[in-house]
């Protein structure tokens, strides 16, 4: 990393169109932001790397392989005092409040950064669609209390996936009725093994 020190001007950029969003920080209030988005902290603000646990596994023994949606890591950014973190989103951003125990389910890439105490794990949908009954659309699930901040514009993963033999940590996963004339959605929370 890069350490700038005044008097003087400096100014930041990314690579991407979006936006830089400016997150105060008061003493001991922490983030966790996706990869990729951080561009500058004061010195006032420290930083760690945590397991976002978000992921899902095919195969066995030798042959497992592992997939993170949202990416492997997280980043954690904590004020020890009053503190400033700027990040850079996609397209643009919106922040949603959510509630105790409330839920929001995002394409992973959408999402820029969460209050630590959102929980998160990963949930699959499996589409009654009889042309793609097979494909698998990963989600993430947000549970609340705490802000979550979305970006409009991400990359967009279009691999199919045909499976998983085990979801990380809380993982569910919801299995809409093939029967067309009802769109009864049938969900399994907590459950670890595709049927």
């Amino acid at each position: 990393m890069m350490e700038a020190t005044g008097p003087g001007r400096i100014a930041f950029s990314d690579d991407d169109p979006g936006e830089i969003i400016a997150v105060p920080l008061e003493g001991g209030q922490a983030i966790e932001v996706a990869e990729h988005h951080f561009l500058v902290a004061t010195s006032a603000v420290s930083y760690e790397w945590l397991n976002t646990r978000t992921w899902w596994s095919l195969g066995k023994g030798n042959e497992r392989e592992f997939f993170y949606p949202r990416g492997r890591y997280v980043d954690r950014f904590t004020a020890q005092q009053r503190g400033l973190l700027l990040l850079h989103a996609t397209g643009n951003v919106f922040i949603r409040d959510l509630r105790e125990d409330e839920r929001i389910y995002l394409t992973p890439r959408a999402l820029l950064y969460k209050d630590p105490k959102v929980y998160i794990n990963i949930h699959m949908e499996r589409p009654a669609s009889p042309r793609a009954h097979w494909k698998l659309i990963p989600l993430i699930r947000l549970t609340g209390p705490g802000r979550v901040a979305i970006q409009s514009q991400y990359e967009f993963e279009a691999e199919s996936h045909y499976g998983w033999d085990q979801l990380g940590p809380d993982g569910s996963w919801r299995n809409w009725n093939p029967d067309p004339g009802r769109w009864r959605p049938v969900t399994k929370e907590r459950e670890p093994l595709y049927p």
